[in-house]
């Protein structure tokens, strides 16, 4: 079983295949200005509580403020601060969220019926078919196009009579695969397309390249599908807070 710590490596790092980045010894910060309304290309992660954790959230929203970006951070999954970090940015004037994030694991591989009439392509370049897919999400075309040239990332696409159906990424850090981009338009859900690609990307060892796999997820129907296809809920619960200031 994965832990939450091999897990952290890999949420920590993924953005920097699609955004800016900037690290340092004690936090890493993402930035694009082209991409405002992505939070995953656009926040920062300060890695332990001490004496200069004010200090950074200052210096780093001096660097957001200068981009025109909301300055946002999220969590380094570390449990022990939440409550004192929760003083400290509401008192600065952020607004403080704290949810529950649900990480799935694969457990064994898991076959299910795959659809005859639906044909996947490996995408590895900006096409007409991630705009349609895409249409109500420009900025996750502008994430999913900035990933393309990354050697850790893989696009597919599923085409039912030529027409993009559905689509689902893989980005891999450290022999740790993350499920990303799962992504069906209105108009073609509950034809079991979504869950036919993934049945066929999860399961094909040259494209999953025997790799550990992971992914989060909170939506019931999705969750479903993940759990057909060998996806265990992790049992560690993990707090999960962002803050952001407007």
């Amino acid at each position: 079983m994965l832990t939450i710590q091999e897990i952290a490596a890999v949420e920590n790092y993924f953005p920097q295949m699609f955004t800016g980045c900037i690290k340092t010894e004690d936090y890493v910060l993402y930035y694009n200005e082209k991409n405002k309304e992505s939070w995953d290309s656009n926040h920062a992660i300060i890695f332990k509580y001490d004496e200069r954790y004010e200090e950074h959230v200052d210096i780093i929203a001096s660097i957001y403020t200068n981009l025109g970006i909301v300055p946002r951070f999220y969590n380094a999954y570390v449990k022990d601060y939440i409550t004192a970090v929760r003083e400290m940015l509401i008192r600065k004037g952020y607004t403080f969220e704290l949810n529950e994030n649900r990480f799935f694991y694969r457990s064994g591989r898991r076959v299910i019926k795959d659809l005859p009439e639906l044909k996947i392509k490996q995408i590895t370049q900006s096409c007409d078919a991630i705009d349609e897919i895409l249409v109500d999400a420009p900025w996750m075309k502008v994430v999913i196009e900035n990933s393309l040239p990354s050697d850790s990332f893989r696009l597919f696409i599923g085409y039912d009579y030529l027409k993009p159906v559905t689509m689902a990424s893989l980005r891999t850090i450290n022999d740790l695969t993350r499920l990303d981009d799962v992504k069906t338009p209105l108009a073609y859900r509950g034809r079991k397309y979504c869950q036919s690609l993934l049945n066929v990307i999860l399961n094909d060892e040259s494209i999953s390249h025997y790799t550990k796999q992971y992914l989060y997820a909170c939506e019931r129907d999705a969750v479903h599908i993940y759990e057909k296809l060998g996806y265990v809920e992790h049992p560690e619960k993990v707090h999960f807070w962002m803050a952001w200031k407007e």
